[in-house]
C-alpha cells in the first residue's frame, strides 16, 4: 500500500474532502446534534459546538501528521450533510469503513455514492486489500447501503457494540475484497 491520506473526491453529486477548521459548526447543526443519526451508534455524538469543535481539530492535525488517515466531510448542495472515514487502518492492508449522515439526506443514494468513491480510491489509488464495515444489526438502511457498494456478509459480532447506555447490541459485519471491487 502506498498511502496518500485524504484526497478530494468528486462524484456526480458530492464533494469528498478534507474538513476544515471552520466546519464545526456545520457538524453539529447539519449531523452532530441529529438524534436520529445516533440512534444506532456508540460513540458519542458531537451533540456539542465544543464537540464537533474537537473532531474537526482531531481531523485537521491528523491531515498533516499521519498519512494513514481517511476522513471526508461529505459536502451534498454546497453543504456538509455527514462523514465518511476509513480507520483501524493495519498493516495486512485493510482498514474499517464507518460513515454518518444527516437524517434530512437519507434516502436519496448519498451514503452509498460516498461508500463507492471512497471504495474506489482505497483499492485503485492507495492499494488496500480489504475494506471492512459494521452495523448495528436493527440498521436497515446501513446494511443496504453496505450491499449495494458490493460487500458481503460475513456474520455477527455478539455484543459487539457497547451503546451509550450501557447496554450492548449485536452488530453485521460487511467486507470487500479488492478483486471483488473491481469485478462491480
Amino acid at each position: 500500500m502506498i498511502h496518500k491520506g485524504t484526497k478530494i473526491l468528486q462524484t456526480d453529486r458530492l464533494t469528498l474532502r478534507p474538513f476544515k477548521k471552520e466546519d464545526y459548526k456545520e457538524v453539529y447543526e447539519n449531523y452532530g446534534f441529529d438524534k436520529e443519526v445516533h440512534k444506532y451508534i456508540s460513540w458519542i455524538p458531537y451533540d456539542s459546538l465544543e464537540k464537533s469543535r474537537e473532531f474537526v481539530n482531531f481531523n485537521v492535525l491528523q491531515y498533516s501528521e499521519n498519512p494513514k488517515h481517511y476522513s471526508w466531510a461529505i459536502v451534498y448542495e454546497d453543504r456538509i450533510v455527514g462523514s465518511i472515514a476509513i480507520f483501524n487502518v493495519e498493516d495486512n492492508d485493510s482498514g474499517e469503513l464507518g460513515y454518518s449522515l444527516g437524517s434530512k439526506w437519507w434516502k436519496k443514494g448519498i451514503i452509498t455514492e460516498a461508500v463507492n468513491a471512497v471504495l474506489n480510491y482505497a483499492f485503485m489509488d492507495v492499494g488496500f486489500h480489504r475494506i471492512y464495515a459494521s452495523c448495528h444489526e436493527d440498521n436497515i438502511g446501513s446494511k443496504r447501503v453496505m450491499q449495494k457498494a458490493g460487500m458481503s456478509y460475513e456474520g455477527k459480532l455478539r455484543d459487539g457494540q457497547k451503546n451509550l447506555d450501557g447496554s450492548y447490541s449485536n452488530l453485521d459485519l460487511y467486507s470487500i475484497l479488492e478483486n471483488e471491487f473491481r469485478k462491480k
